[in-house]
């Protein structure tokens, strides 16, 4: 990425961003600690009157650049550079203009200063450049004022919900307003959705004073910053009793401010232990008189590790030893509460943005006399949190650092030389640049033929791929796309490029005249996959336009499919149609199925009734199910049918929303990772999902899927996480309780009884795998009831039924299939070690042996090798041995 050719040997005018930095710190200009102009600090703090003026100048002088520029929800201002194609999402450069109520005039405003300067260099040479570029400034990043950092990139990056941010209050004042009430009162809260899915980047800089003294002290220019270091913020309160000083002998006092003190002293000696780093900010007492001990303290505590598994052990002895102050060394006692206020994790940057700014760096320090070591910057870990901590949840993000005079920050005092920002704008121009052209050679227009379909393509953003970034911190391997670019879209195909990754994608617009019954019309049948020749790709076998996920129980929003082939598909497909459930219909249902066979039918196999859909299903001649040969008849239900059943079970259980719950406890990013795990490790000897719908965008799989079905996943992959490249470090990931996971996917299991999907069987064969539910009693009767409970829901899908030759998509075919071999191997098994006689009758059961075809699947080459073709054997010859089994249980037992 770093080697493209012929960038503009570009460099940023070092008196112009002077002059341009300190123009704009004239706003807020506090602390004179010197005679000269600049020889000031800041007190411009978040949504006051100074940050007002400062966001008014940042717009003028965006928009004589000739801008596009607009204002979010959260007052995040944003500057947008046009390109040649400006469908393509924006390059950002990103920092903030607030500072701390004694900053100084580099933290933060360095960075958004030197974005406007690089898109006025561009400007100044007449450069085009592939894709929009733009700046944008984040607002409250210091969390001075309103007491949670960095959060509205947090609510861009859909980490922090907007009415949270709104509704902070602000710190330390009589009267507090809130972040909505001010972003109102100075005009800057905006219209645009404070979203990366309306708003999103094709990748985010930040350029940064290092607020540290080791690219000074070692004589360096420039840090290539890698990650972030992990942190926490608390708001820590100390409740003793207040009382009078010269009356209250020593022993019968409860003094908070006494306690209080001691427990600053331990943070400081633990975090010396572990060499991290532990500070208290803020410290207030009341009632805070001269004669009278306080009866509450409140003080921050900020504590910092480069790994997360020391941060969180740091944390614990802090708990354990605040404990022991409070009761055994305050002679009389206090209490003491733990208020969590930021919560960081250790980042990882992308490493492709990393190398574009190494890359930058090295060119731009070859101009300058070399040190001894003959390398002028180095790579580095941040000490101090960033909006880019947010950004990479969203998209590939690096950090630039430069030299802070004796490593001074948050201080009036803080400085970087006129010479040392120009090096760091011109890294931050070059990095910029070579992120945009390698969008250039990446991204392009895909061709997709197919014989009864129109297809017109339009180009997407390049993604380039990182395979080891997760999304806590942003996955590279897929495409970052907004809601808004996929409506209207049956599949989205994403190309290979030669460099072997994926890189781009192509929506794909179906134009396309469709009947009811399947045909166009030219009374040619049609065919739902697309050819992938003029891609040069491996088609996808089990690709299906556009809700490819509802077979794993993806709750799919959309309320206007487009018309033709996706309706038809959906109606086509038993898990695909959106609000409906399908159950087989039996000898002696309610609804006869021999009269059924009468019904003046649709060239679908369909016939509506209200909220009920009667549907067939004999592409065989003469086909019938068990001894009485009864048709094949299935009956669709619309989801109020179910309602009010499932209200009464929801209104029984915890009022807590599923999903939270889960997210809580897992991410989505980590959530990606643990599915990728169950694949290399799980999937194998339990087939129950389709690698390639899953795969084809694991990132929508995650956020859509059934609740109960990744709760399940999640946890059965959690035991494999030593083999994952981030998971098997606790600085990467903290594990969950798996018992949380389990309690998550059984409760969903309950509500999902009423409303059965292909998901609700894929949850049950997860439960089962739980091992085990009682240490002491392996085999107890839940299990059993359980498996009992799975076979009736088996029975009542029809999946005991072979779908061979039915009028359903071949992916689900073969789903279908191997759903109902996982559920006869996992209940013959169980009833033989409870002993009980098994409930599956040969005359019942029609579904022949698997045979490798069921476990198709034809991916884009160069993947990893768990999403191919793993071997079927294990399976298929684990359900033989099981039928022996069930053979000789039936004949001795």
């Amino acid at each position: 990425m770093g080697s493209i050719d012929h960038l503009p040997p570009f460099r940023i005018s070092e008196a112009r961003l002077a002059e341009s930095l300190h123009d704009s710190c004239q706003i807020g200009a506090a602390h004179r600690y010197g005679k000269a102009t600049t020889e000031t600090g800041m007190a411009r703090l978040s949504l006051d009157d100074s940050d007002k003026q400062v966001r008014d100048w940042f717009m003028t002088y965006a928009k004589s650049l000739k801008c596009k520029t607009f204002v979010d929800q959260m007052g995040n201002l944003f500057a947008i550079r046009p390109g040649k194609n400006n469908d393509l999402p924006p390059v950002m450069m990103g920092s903030h203009l607030d500072t701390q109520p004694t900053g100084g005039r580099y933290d933060g405003i360095l960075g958004v200063i030197s974005g406007l300067e690089v898109l006025r260099t561009l400007n100044d040479n007449n450069f085009e450049t592939e894709g929009p570029i733009g700046v944008v400034n984040w607002t409250n990043e210091e969390g001075a004022r309103f007491p949670k950092m960095a959060v509205s990139s947090g609510v861009w990056a859909d980490a922090i919900p907007l009415e949270t941010a709104w509704d902070l209050k602000e710190v330390l004042v009589a009267n507090p307003k809130s972040m909505k009430e001010e972003l109102d009162r100075i005009g800057y809260c905006g219209e645009h959705p404070a979203s990366y899915l309306s708003n999103p980047f094709a990748a985010h800089f930040e350029l940064h004073i290092e607020q540290g003294p080791i690219l000074e002290d070692e004589g360096l220019k420039i840090g290539a910053v890698h990650g972030v270091q992990a942190f926490k913020w608390f708001n820590m309160t100390v409740k003793g009793r207040d009382s009078h000083a010269g009356t209250t002998p020593l022993y019968a006092r409860k003094d908070p401010v006494l306690c209080a003190t001691k427990m600053i002293v331990a943070a400081n000696t633990i975090a010396k232990k572990f060499e991290g780093l532990a500070t208290t900010g803020i410290f207030t007492t009341d009632p805070g008189t001269v004669n009278t001990m306080a009866h509450t303290v409140t003080f921050t505590l900020d504590v910092r590790h480069t790994k997360d598994e020391i941060l969180a052990k740091m944390v614990q002895e802090c708990e354990e030893e605040f404990l022991r102050i409070s009761q055994d060394d305050s002679e009389k006692g206090c209490e003491v509460d733990w208020e969590l206020l930021v919560d960081s994790p250790a980042v990882s940057f992308s490493k492709e943005c990393i190398s574009v700014v190494e890359a930058s760096a090295a060119d731009v320090c070859a101009t300058l006399p070399q040190n001894s070591a003959g390398k002028l910057w180095r790579p580095m870990i941040s000490g101090a949190g960033h909006d880019s901590c947010y950004t990479n949840r969203r998209c590939p993000t690096s950090m630039i650092f430069t030299p802070t005079r004796s490593g001074i920050s948050h201080n009036p005092t803080e400085y970087c030389s006129p010479e040392d920002c120009a090096l760091g704008a011109s890294v931050l121009l070059g990095a910029v640049l070579r992120d945009n052209a390698f969008a250039r050679q990446t991204s392009g227009s895909a061709n997709l033929s197919l014989d009864q379909v129109h297809v017109e393509p339009s180009r997407l953003p390049s993604i380039p791929h990182n395979p080891g970034q997760y999304d806590e911190y942003g996955d590279r391997s897929t495409p970052h796309l907004a809601e808004h670019d996929r409506e209207a879209t049956a599949v989205g195909l994403t190309p290979l490029m030669s460099h072997d990754i994926f890189s781009a994608g192509a929506d794909i617009n179906w134009n396309l005249s469709v009947e009811q019954d399947g045909v166009d019309d030219h009374g040619q049948t049609f065919d739902f996959f697309a050819d992938g020749e003029s891609l040069n790709l491996v088609p996808i076998e089990d690709q299906t336009p556009p809700d490819i996920y509802r077979d794993s129980g993806m709750s799919i929003t959309s309320t206007d499919p487009p018309d033709g082939l996706t309706n038809t598909f959906e109606r086509l497909s038993f898990d695909q149609r959106p609000n409906y459930s399908t159950s087989l219909i039996g000898y002696s249902n309610e609804s006869d199925p021999f009269s059924l066979n009468h019904f003046p039918y649709a060239s679908t196999n369909e016939v509506d009734f209200f909220r009920v859909t009667y549907r067939k299903q004999q592409p065989l001649e003469d086909q019938t199910h068990g001894q009485t040969h009864t048709p094949v008849h299935f009956l669709q239900s619309h989801t109020e049918t179910s309602d009010k059943g499932q209200n009464t079970v929801q209104g029984c259980m915890s009022s807590l929303d599923d999903r939270d719950n889960l997210e809580k406890l897992v991410d989505r990013v980590t959530g990606v990772a643990l599915v990728k795990l169950y694949f290399r490790f799980v999937f194998e000897s339990l087939p129950i999902l389709s690698r390639s719908l899953v795969f084809q965008d694991l990132d929508a799989f995650v956020a859509e899927s059934s609740t109960g079905l990744l709760a399940g996943i999640y946890a059965l992959a959690l035991p494999f996480t030593p083999w994952d490249e981030k998971l098997c470090l606790d600085s990467a990931y903290s594990k969950p309780d798996i018992n949380d996971l389990w309690q998550v996917s059984y409760t969903c299991l309950q509500k999902e009884l009423h409303f059965p999907r292909l998901s609700t069987i894929q949850i049950y064969l997860l439960l089962l795998n739980h091992t085990p539910f009682d240490a002491v009693c392996v085999e107890n009767p839940f299990v059993w009831s359980l498996a009992a409970s799975m076979l009736a829901m088996a029975q009542s899908l029809g999946l005991n039924v072979d779908p061979t030759g039915w009028k359903l998509p071949a992916w689900e075919v073969r789903l279908r299939r191997r759903l109902w071999w996982a559920v006869y191997v996992e209940y013959t098994w169980r009833s033989v070690t409870h002993g009980r006689a098994s409930m599956i009758s040969d005359d019942d059961c029609d579904v022949s042996p698997l045979k490798p075809e069921d476990f198709m699947v034809e991916l884009a080459v160069d993947v990893p090798e768990y999403i191919q073709d793993r071997s079927s054997d294990y399976f298929i010859h684990f359900c033989s041995l099981t039928e022996i089994v069930s053979q000789v249980c039936r004949k001795f037992l």
